[in-house]
């Protein structure tokens, strides 16, 4: 067989030229759709596995807090946060010490009109409704 007609036989591929001008917004709206729901099924597993740890307090305030960089950690990889409960902003799960808890107290850390807040401090791991992360806060050019 002959290069032409190798060239006649072989299928259009989907990235040629013509392909192009067809709607590739519809396209790209399907592909994130797909992703999106995806993100939300790897959200809400993640949050159903979460709630093995809701009531718990693990022996010492170094160990409650291996385990919230653990968790903050999965948490950063698919791009989610904790809803904080008092003021429902994606926030950090953080372990913060105290005098008066020994094994510490878990704090919701987040940013409230541009100023750094923590909420919570009860001593035992809190309910975690997962949210997406923020965009990134644009800052202002300098002059």
């Amino acid at each position: 067989m002959t290069v032409s007609e190798q060239d006649a036989n072989r299928k259009p591929e989907a990235n040629s030229r013509k392909d192009a001008t067809r709607e590739p917004d519809s396209s790209l709206s399907a592909i994130e759709l797909e992703l999106n729901r995806l993100h939300r099924s790897i959200r809400l597993t993640i949050q159903d596995y979460l709630r093995n740890f809701e009531g718990m307090q693990y022996p010492s305030l170094e160990e409650n807090q291996r385990v919230v960089s653990t968790i903050q950690r999965l948490l950063e990889r698919y791009g989610l946060r904790v809803r904080c409960p008092e003021c429902g902003n994606p926030s950090i799960l953080r372990v913060s010490s105290r005098k008066t808890a020994k094994r510490g107290v878990f704090v919701f850390d987040h940013n409230i009109n541009g100023k750094r807040t923590f909420h919570g401090g009860k001593n035992v791991f809190p309910k975690m409704q997962l949210v997406e992360k923020p965009g990134r806060r644009l800052t202002k050019p300098q002059s």
